[in-house]
């Protein structure tokens, strides 16, 4: 049986699953920037391996605490 979800369910759940699982709370992800786009409130970009590639959305106030430039 097929399941639809709208946008704002799976985002939801996603957030649900990255906020309780002890496991998902300790990952970290590692990959190569790509695309970036530097915007005044956000900065835009891709994090990729061989294999996958994230879209990403940093908000201004995190962007400012990472200690070092994104190219």
């Amino acid at each position: 049986m097929t399941e639809y979800l709208s946008v704002t369910h799976l985002t939801k759940y996603l957030k649900l699953k990255f906020d309780r699982d002890p496991y998902l709370e300790r990952v970290y992800l590692t990959g190569q920037v790509s695309n970036f786009r530097k915007r005044p409130n956000h900065q835009y970009f891709s994090l990729k391996d061989e294999n996958a590639v994230i879209q990403a959305t940093m908000w201004v106030g995190a962007y400012k605490k990472l200690g070092f430039e994104l190219e």
